[in-house]
């Protein structure tokens, strides 16, 4: 990509700061304090599938990292293959002289583009919750700390079925206990293991 291109570009677009991702339907792109990490989210999400990365770092001093994360923003704006995303981030590594890593991930532990965790701050319990994973905690018993997540076998299953169920009731859950909530894991079939933190 050429520097004109890329001053043109900057002038229509916000600077990837670091410890700022870029997100569209195609990609997501974070710019660490020393990398730059491109992941392909066309299979974000799926179970048995793989999700494509490539990551850029030990940039040397003085590299031009800001502009470089712009150019694959540009790519991604442009729904670019992720065949031309690594096309460029080896030519990237080749010219800046910094190390290039190509990797994969499995698509069910990546989240999909455009899902956002759910955080409750509950009087009597903290809920987290996202397409992935949960995490439901007690707040009111401090010396114990009961804590409840996906159960190791089945639980996965169920994790969407709760994810649903927070976002559906989440003006209500800040008012329920932790008990509460068990119940109604129960009532909705999830398979949860709970237990004592402090343990």
């Amino acid at each position: 990509m050429t520097t004109i291109a890329l001053r043109v570009a900057a002038r229509f677009m916000t600077a990837l700061n670091v410890g700022e991702t870029f997100e569209n339907e195609h990609y997501r792109i974070h710019r660490y304090a020393d990398s730059i990490k491109v992941m392909d989210l066309t299979n974000a999400g799926k179970r048995g599938k793989k999700v494509d990365a490539v990551t850029l770092y030990d940039f040397p001093r003085l590299s031009p990292v800001e502009s470089t994360a712009l150019g694959y923003i540009l790519w991604a704006k442009r729904n670019s293959p992720f065949s031309k995303m690594l096309e460029q981030a080896k030519e990237d590594a080749e010219i800046l002289g910094c190390k290039i890593e190509v990797s994969a991930y499995r698509g069910v532990d990546v989240m999909p583009a455009g899902v956002q965790p759910i955080a409750i701050r509950g009087e009597h319990i903290y809920v987290e919750a996202s397409p992935l994973s949960f995490t439901v905690r007690d707040n009111d018993d401090q010396n114990n700390l009961p804590t409840c997540i996906p159960a190791i076998k089945g639980g996965k299953e169920a994790i969407p079925v709760f994810y649903r169920w927070v976002k559906e009731n989440r003006g209500s859950i800040g008012r329920m206990t932790f008990r509460d909530v068990l119940k109604q894991m129960d009532a909705l079939g999830i398979d949860y293991h709970s237990f004592c933190a402090m343990d």
